[in-house]
This record gives C-alpha cells, sequence and structure tokens, in this order.
C-alpha cells in the first residue's frame, strides 16, 4: 500500500536539531495531528517501517477525528482524509488490544506458549501486516491448570476473533481509501 502525501511545505521557523530521542511524539491541534520529526532517526515518510508504526502508536491514545497528519521536520508532510481513514483503522486494533486486561493466576503462566500477553503483543508488533498470531487454533491449553487455562484460551480466542474483525475492516477502509476500491458491503 503506498498512499502519498497530499501536500509538501516548508516548515515554519528554524531547523533546530535536538538530541535524537526513541520514539515519535506528536499533538493534535485543530483536527490535525501534527508529529515533531526533528531528532527522529527514521526517514520523514510513512513508507518507513519504523515510522509508520510510530504514527499509529499515537493515533492509538488520541481520540478519533483526526482530519489530517502532518510530519514535521524542514519540511512538512501532509497526508489527508484518505491517508488518516487507514491508518485510523489499523490504530483501532492496537486500540483495541492495549485494552485488554489479563489476570494470569499461576506463576508459569508468563511461560506458557499461549500466554494471552505475549500473542497479543506480537499481534501488534506484526501490525499493519496480518501476524501469523491472528489464527488462534494454535492456542491450547498447555499450563496444566485445567478450567483456568481453557477460559484463558477462549478469552484469547475471542480476542483474537474481533482482533480479526476490526483487520477485516481496516482492509476495507484501506482498499477503499487507497484505490478506491467499494464492496457491495459499504451499501
Amino acid at each position: 500500500m503506498k498512499i502519498g502525501p497530499i501536500q509538501l511545505r516548508k516548515a515554519a521557523g528554524p531547523a533546530e536539531r535536538r538530541a535524537v530521542r526513541p520514539s515519535c511524539i506528536g499533538k493534535r491541534e485543530r483536527g490535525a495531528l501534527i508529529i515533531d520529526c526533528r531528532g527522529c532517526r527514521q526517514k520523514q515518510d510513512l513508507a518507513d517501517p519504523r515510522c509508520l508504526k510510530g504514527i499509529i502508536r499515537i493515533m492509538a491514545s488520541e481520540a478519533p477525528g483526526i482530519r489530517e497528519i502532518i510530519l514535521s521536520r524542514d519540511w512538512e508532510i501532509i497526508y489527508d482524509q484518505d491517508c488518516v481513514d487507514a491508518l485510523s483503522a489499523i490504530s483501532d486494533i492496537v486500540r483495541f488490544a492495549n485494552s485488554i486486561q489479563f489476570h494470569q493466576p499461576f506463576e508459569d503462566c508468563a511461560t506458557c506458549l499461549s500466554n494471552p500477553r505475549t500473542v497479543i503483543a506480537r499481534m501488534v508488533d506484526g501490525l499493519p501486516r496480518a501476524a501469523p498470531e491472528m489464527d488462534a487454533s494454535f492456542a491450547r491449553p498447555s499450563g496444566g491448570h485445567g478450567r483456568a487455562c481453557e477460559q484463558c484460551i477462549r478469552t484469547l480466542r475471542s480476542n483474537m476473533d474481533h482482533a480479526r474483525h476490526l483487520l477485516d475492516l481496516a482492509e476495507t477502509r484501506i482498499n477503499k481509501a487507497a484505490f478506491k476500491v467499494v464492496s457491495s458491503n459499504d451499501h
């Protein structure tokens, strides 16, 4: 998927250099999400996977209603509503994953292959591509704790099914934004 910027413009003010920082920072102003790219090691481009993940992480922490994304360094790169719609769909998945609460009643839960925290973290880390963990059929009770493990797996499968549904919605929104594809289900 390649959704390009709608506009480029020279950034206001002097191009000051800051110390390199570990993650993206942004602020919301009048419907725009302004990402301060000064001091960032990544490219100022959503085609850069680390930049894209940073933007999605910020969007997941913001309330909906963003109309444009502005990447600001020496130049401002402005992405319009179509791009925002596509990224919002992906950030919805991250927002959902961040809201899931996990209770691990046994000490060995942390090392279980079906540990929900680990599975969900791998899924989120794989975004915007679908991670193999989206198939929750691999999850099997393995901790030897009977009903507690079975309930944990049922909850994990339910959460993964919902995440898969959100991913399907994201794919539809991305197709609509990037390729102007409209399905019969959209009416």
